[in-house]
């Protein structure tokens, strides 16, 4: 038996092509997709356990203001990545995402809290990707006087299931990363008989 269980619940209509859903990441209304399957012998009246999966790619940013910045306010950090896609549930080794086409749109990122070291940290859920000179703009406020500086990176791989982390100074009158990490997204946690 092929077993297969994703969240949100209602994300696809019952009855729907498992292998095309189509979707706008800035329309859904929980940014977050996760997907499990399980091919299994089904003994009746036992749960079958499920292990569940990011689908899409999550980015943390960072952001450490220069010592000559103080008084702080309404940060806003946007980028442009490619929002609408297809996603295959039913893909030989685990579900996939295809982009609909190349064109981007501006996303904001949203405030989360503050790690360690750090003056502002913001995420967002993206698709999985290949960007080349990413541009992220940062704006703020200083003593009640906007400002605004970008930052572009060369290049990003954003992959299903990982969690990218872009820490960078803002200067004066300048951006710079400090680190870019991209590790495992902690998987959805298990579904079986001991969660019923």
């Amino acid at each position: 038996h092929h077993f297969l269980a994703w969240w949100p619940y209602g994300f696809v209509s019952s009855g729907a092509n498992l292998s095309d859903v189509k979707f706008d990441l800035d329309t859904l209304k929980v940014k977050d997709i996760l997907v499990a399957r399980k091919s299994t012998e089904a003994t009746p009246g036992i749960a079958v356990p499920f292990v569940f999966n990011h689908i899409f790619s999550r980015l943390d940013v960072n952001v450490v203001f220069g010592e000559q910045y103080s008084n702080i306010t309404d940060v806003k950090l946007t980028f442009d990545a490619v929002t609408k896609g297809t996603l295959n549930l039913v893909a030989d080794g685990g579900a996939a995402v295809s982009l609909a086409s190349a064109v981007t749109t501006t996303s904001s990122l949203d405030k989360i809290a503050t790690v360690a070291e750090a003056d502002y940290s913001c995420s967002s859920i993206i698709l999985p990707q290949a960007l080349t000179d990413m541009s992220f703009s940062i704006d703020f406020k200083v003593d009640g006087v906007a400002k605004s500086l970008t930052y572009v990176h060369p290049s990003f791989l954003f992959e299903s299931g990982k969690r990218t982390t872009l820490n960078l100074n803002v200067g004066k009158d300048y951006v710079k990363v400090l680190g870019v990490t991209v590790t495992p997204w902690e998987d959805g946690g298990k579904v079986g008989t001991d969660n019923l």
